[in-house]
């Protein structure tokens, strides 16, 4: 059973099932661009549209997350690396402060 919106229907980028045991599997997936020069600002903002769309469905604590990424590759390594590393941690850290 789909438990997205107050009618049943799956919300546009965040969904609600129950499992069999239960237990309830939220998801949802963004895609955008950076937004901002700093990497590490971009992490805590890909933080903060997860949190809005999980609280926009009435959760109240996020259990787990998980972060896809992806670099340019036209970038060179070792500025994708630190680009990369830096957006990681500002991911982290925006999960660490909302106790996810």
């Amino acid at each position: 059973q789909n438990l997205g919106t107050a009618d049943g229907r799956i919300a546009l980028d965040c969904s609600v099932r129950e499992t069999k045991q239960g237990h309830f599997v939220i998801s949802t997936t963004d895609f955008f661009f950076p937004l901002v020069d700093s990497p590490y600002l971009q992490g805590r903002i890909g933080v903060a549209n997860v949190l809005s769309d999980l609280y926009a469905q009435g959760v109240e604590h996020c259990d787990f997350m998980l972060m896809l990424l992806a670099a340019c590759r036209d970038m060179p390594p070792d500025q994708r690396h630190i680009c990369t590393q830096e957006m990681v941690r500002g991911f982290r850290d925006a999960c660490v402060e909302a106790d996810t």
